[in-house]
């Protein structure tokens, strides 16, 4: 059975490769020290390499590892900001019939919400949020759009 270092190790060796493979070859310029990195997109498939490896305490540290830098995002920057949309929907989808992480949903379902919150601040309009999640989600399951907006809403009333 791999460790958890292991495991993180093979986690990042796949962020960094992938990010490899998704940069644009066009593009030689070299960021200069005032420029802050671009911080890159969540994908779906390697959340689910992480739950191959039935580890419970490597999935739980990776979702919390993602509401922590969910959570640091700054939403004013309107590149973080659709990360933070993406990523969170990703988180989602990730989390749907996942006995892995039943209990850390549960944990932070209150984090969610607020997050939620944090970036889809015009859940006033429920239509338009509701076609931006859709667009954004990597699964057919509707928990994304529930969470974000329905659930969300009732979260507010408590």
């Amino acid at each position: 059975m791999l460790t958890l270092r292991q495991s993180l190790s093979v986690v990042i060796l796949l962020l960094y490769v992938s990010k490899a493979f998704l940069q644009n070859p066009t593009s030689e310029k070299e960021p200069s020290s005032k420029e802050k990195p671009k911080i890159n997109r969540l994908y779906i498939n390697t959340l689910k390499y992480v739950n191959e490896t039935k580890d419970v305490e490597l999935i739980a540290g990776v979702f919390d590892a993602i509401l922590t830098r969910l959570d640091k995002l700054d939403v004013k920057d309107a590149h973080e900001r659709n990360i933070g949309r993406y990523d969170l929907t990703t988180l989602l989808c990730w989390t749907v019939n996942n006995d892995f992480l039943n209990d850390s949903y549960k944990r932070h379902e209150k984090k969610l919400f607020q997050l939620s919150e944090k970036f889809y601040p015009e859940r006033d309009d429920k239509a338009k949020t509701e076609r931006e999640i859709e667009g954004r989600k990597p699964c057919r399951e509707s928990f994304p759009l529930t969470t974000i907006t329905g659930r969300a809403w009732m979260w507010k009333l408590k």
